[in-house]
């Protein structure tokens, strides 16, 4: 046993003089689905990446329709194992970012129906430690297609909805179709609207190679362009991120069409500025300069109230309009941006003098500047009115109580109180009676008790406000919110070193220590697994699914270090504690504490190497592949060495190996491929050899080496 592993299996057991403290649960998060959508009136499959997901959970779309068939999404399938994004991986100073949080994947089934307007739906998830926010997809009325792993994707047809993931660092997708007419054809790609991290480039290419076309999103917002197309001729598009990063996050939605599918509406076609209005006034538009604007005239007399509202989700469009209203001689009166809880603008103008004044709708987006950049702008004589605005979800530990904020926006000079009603709150879970808004108040804080006995639940609650206006009752609803009646763990983890840092090998495996706390009468299994956000979690390391036993308050968790890893810098490793609790209607849920501190460890040199002594070798694909290795190897590691096959070794390409061990005392092997003659078409292919081995007979040890083989011709 080496030096550094007694170190750690020496150090002393503190959990039996560790205090118990108060330990909040924690909550999952939402990752992605994928494919990011679909088409109107059909049901697929789909994949949902979530972030510390459990077997319980649930999934709800905020479909807000009251009538007809809503949207559906069912979980059909458990969380999968944790993903560790696969190599390549940055180095040097771009490996020194933030890591993308390491998902589980589960198997989900959408049905869309066929009235579904196309456009972007939020979708929530909850266990019994709280609810996320809101995840995005998008429905459209196009045929789709989803991204293929081929070097380039082919479309048969326009119009064609593309559904796709870069799910790699230096991934570019590619897609290639021909203009059966000649015309402007129109490309959107939804990223930021689909709560997607990437941040692209999108490159259209004619049949020489020439960009004729490209935009980047620089501005976080989605991307749209337009060009010229020559019938029967092909085009190739390109997409990657701006930095070339890529994670499984990394969705996006890419519509391909020709401009006359697309429908562009306005009321008033082309115009120059200063175009008259009447109020009341709706008109559709479209903004066709990038960062441009649009002005419209309006007479007003002294006291006028106007409410004026400009749009880009109304038309689908991403958009995000501001209103200015100026006097007549170019004053700034007013000005209003993204109205609570949308990026669309609205504005109460009370007009302080007869004359004219100018509606100004500019974009602050970019994405302005197509034919694709409709807006709605609507402005009308206000009137007495409200709104009711509250955050997306709330948690609430059971037992205990939460206070819900509701936001209210008063429109038309209305002042009158507001009677307010929860609808569909969790048995168990209460709110005071006779809820109100007072008269000209703008928030109230609702508090929700939920009971001793009350099971752990998620469920969408109506926020319904009610008030008198004149002799009329008016009735406005809120977004619902997701009431999430959670569980405390009982239990608590911790680094038995509380964020120290050890010196250890690269391609060797580190037993960390985790401490285990755990509250009177409760004893039961307790799964430790790698946490979803990894502070200095990068390049491969990674850790197991950990079951550890009742009785049990001390563990040495197992993390692997890849021999790639670098020695100028510290990494960490975090884990959670999963446990079946029941709650007190006795349902089985899933409990997840967060380790308290980090385990930290800074790589130093490998034990292991294994080296090919050629880098290229070429081959006869009639004849059996022989690559001559070299072993190298710490004295300490005395065990038997394995060599095989990791990479080319899958029914896709033509190449197998089998297992080959060796006694401690063997340097150099000559390592044999098989290979299926005809199913050989590329010009070459990479291969990857693995050696490893068992130290102390449990922790493993790997080096690997890469080889690219060559067909003779």
């Amino acid at each position: 046993m080496n030096q550094q592993l007694s170190t750690c299996i020496g150090l002393v057991t503190a959990s039996l003089l560790w205090p118990l403290a108060a330990v909040a649960q924690h909550p999952p998060s939402i990752g992605y689905l994928f494919p990011p959508g679909g088409q109107a009136g059909q049901t697929i499959e789909v994949t949902l990446g979530g972030y510390d997901w459990t077997p319980d959970m649930q999934v709800f779309v905020r479909d807000e329709r009251i009538e007809g068939d809503r949207i559906e999404l069912e979980i059909v399938g458990a969380p999968g194992p944790i993903i560790v994004p696969e190599p390549p991986y940055w180095f040097g100073k771009k490996a020194r970012r933030p890591p993308f949080p390491l998902p589980r994947e589960t198997k989900a089934r959408l049905t869309i129906p066929e009235n579904v307007t196309p456009g972007v739906v939020k979708w929530q998830a909850a266990n019994a430690n709280g609810a996320t926010a809101s995840g995005r997809f998008a429905v459209t009325d196009f045929p789709v297609q989803l991204d293929s792993s081929d070097s380039v994707n082919v479309l048969q047809s326009l119009p064609v909805c593309v559904f796709g993931q870069i799910k790699h660092i230096r991934e570019v997708d590619r897609f290639q179709f021909v203009a059966t007419e000649g015309g402007r054809i129109a490309c959107s790609l939804a990223t930021v609207s689909l709560a997607s991290p990437l941040r692209a480039i999108l490159e259209i290419r004619d049949a020489t190679g020439k960009i004729i076309a490209d935009a980047a999103d620089t501005a976080g917002a989605d991307i749209k362009l337009s060009f010229d197309a020559r019938a029967s001729e092909t085009y190739d598009v390109a997409l990657y991120d701006l930095d070339f990063r890529g994670n499984r996050s990394f969705v996006y939605q890419l519509t391909i069409a020709p401009e006359d599918d697309i429908a562009v509406a306005s009321s008033l076609g082309d115009r120059g500025d200063g175009q008259p209005l009447t109020v009341p006034a709706v008109l559709t538009s479209t903004l066709v300069t990038r960062f441009g604007e649009e002005r419209f005239r309006v007479t007003g007399k002294a006291g006028e109230a106007w409410t004026i509202a400009a749009s880009g989700e109304k038309t689908g469009s991403q958009v995000d309009p501001a209103v200015t209203v100026l006097d007549g001689d170019g004053k700034q009166l007013a000005r209003a941006d993204d109205a609570t809880g949308t990026t669309d603008a609205v504005l109460e103008f009370k007009v302080p003098a007869d004359g004219d004044f100018e509606i100004v709708v500019s974009d602050i987006s970019g994405a302005s500047g197509s034919p694709m950049a409709n807006y709605e702008l609507s402005i009308q004589h206000s009137v007495p009115d409200f709104q009711i605005n509250a955050a997306e979800k709330i948690d609430v530990l059971i037992g205990g109580k939460a206070t819900l904020q509701l936001n209210v926006v008063r429109q038309g000079g209305f002042t009158d109180p507001i009677d307010v009603t929860l609808v569909g709150l969790p048995d168990g879970v209460s709110v005071a009676e006779n809820l109100q808004v007072p008269a000209k108040q703008s928030l109230l804080k609702v508090e929700l008790q939920v009971a001793d006995d009350a099971a752990a639940i998620a469920q969408m609650v109506s926020i319904e406000g009610q008030a008198v206006v004149g002799e009329q009752s008016i009735r406005r609803a809120a977004e619902p919110v997701l009431v999430c009646t959670t569980i405390k763990p009982p239990f608590m983890i911790d680094a038995e070193g509380q964020d120290d840092v050890t010196k250890w090998p690269r391609g060797t495996t580190f037993p960390a220590p985790v401490l285990i706390s755990r509250d009177p009468g409760f004893n039961g299994d307790i799964l430790l697994e790698m946490t979803s956000k990894q502070g200095r979690h990068r390049q491969g390391i990674s850790g197991p699914d950990m079951p550890v036993g009742p009785n049990v308050d001390r563990v040495l968790y197992s993390v692997f270090l890849p021999e790639w890893l670098e020695t100028t810098r510290t990494s960490r490793m975090v884990v959670n504690g999963v446990a079946q609790v029941a709650d007190p209607k006795g349902n089985v849920r899933y409990s997840v504490s967060k380790q308290k501190t980090r385990m930290g460890f800074l790589p130093i040199g490998a034990m292991l190497k294994i080296s090919a002594d050629q880098t290229e070798v070429e081959f006869d694909p009639e004849d059996r592949l022989v690559i001559p290795v070299t072993i190298s190897r710490d004295e300490s590691l005395d065990q038997p060495l394995t060599l095989s096959l990791v990479s080319g070794a899958s029914q896709s390409l033509p190449f197998s190996a089998a297992s080959q061990t060796y006694a401690n005392d063997v340097t150099r092997s000559d390592f044999v491929v098989d290979m299926n003659p005809s199913s050989i078409t590329e010009s070459e292919y990479t291969l990857t050899i693995r050696a490893s081995l068992l130290q102390d007979g449990q922790y493993p040890v790997i080096s690997e080496t890469t080889v690219i083989v060559v067909p003779q011709r």
